[in-house]
């Protein structure tokens, strides 16, 4: 499968390459335009095959970073689930690759474990490299109304990351969900 996405990735860059060269052959700058376009072609299949983080510049006043990432959940006073019927606890998010200036969400259910209401706050910890938290934030949707006890709330959480990021390249954090009441 990788073979063939592989094939293809490099017929559609020859064919890109022939386009450029025939559109620009009257050029005085073709071999210029060549080389750079070579260039790009470098970096495209770089980032296919390395499946790391990469820096990609698709010109000279952009940039974009992609970013892999994992984050541990920790919960107070309550507990954090992947679905409404409350039967599979969350205990990790995989963000998954992450790229700058593009904000990521997963849903959860957190359900009111004690035996009164309560409220909850979202804070973050144990953050690696501890200078990630700087570029990186962590929001959701929660309003602050009281949970019963028993009861559950749907929320969305919110990863971003800023565009300004530099030096990270993986990192992760622990998501921490109080209940208090």
């Amino acid at each position: 499968m990788k073979n063939r996405a592989l094939t293809k990735l490099i017929s559609i860059i020859k064919k890109v390459c022939s386009q450029l060269c025939k559109k620009n052959s009257q050029s005085v700058q073709p071999l210029r335009l060549i080389a750079k376009t070579k260039a790009t072609i470098a970096l495209i299949l770089l980032v296919c095959l390395s499946g790391t983080v990469v820096f990609v510049t698709s010109s000279a006043f952009s940039t974009s970073t992609i970013i892999s990432t994992t984050g541990a959940v920790k919960a107070i006073g309550v507990e954090v689930y992947w679905d409404a019927g409350l039967t599979d606890k969350a205990t990790t998010i995989n963000w998954g690759t992450l790229e700058s200036g593009t904000p990521k969400t997963v849903t959860a259910y957190i359900q009111n474990e004690g035996n009164a209401a309560m409220t909850l706050t979202l804070s973050t910890s144990n953050w690696n490299p501890a200078s990630a938290s700087a570029y990186i934030t962590l929001t959701w949707d929660y309003n602050g109304q009281a949970i019963n006890a028993g009861a559950s709330l749907r929320v969305t959480l919110t990863l971003t990351i800023s565009s300004t990021i530099t030096g990270v390249s993986n990192f992760n954090f622990n998501i921490v969900i109080t209940g208090t009441g």
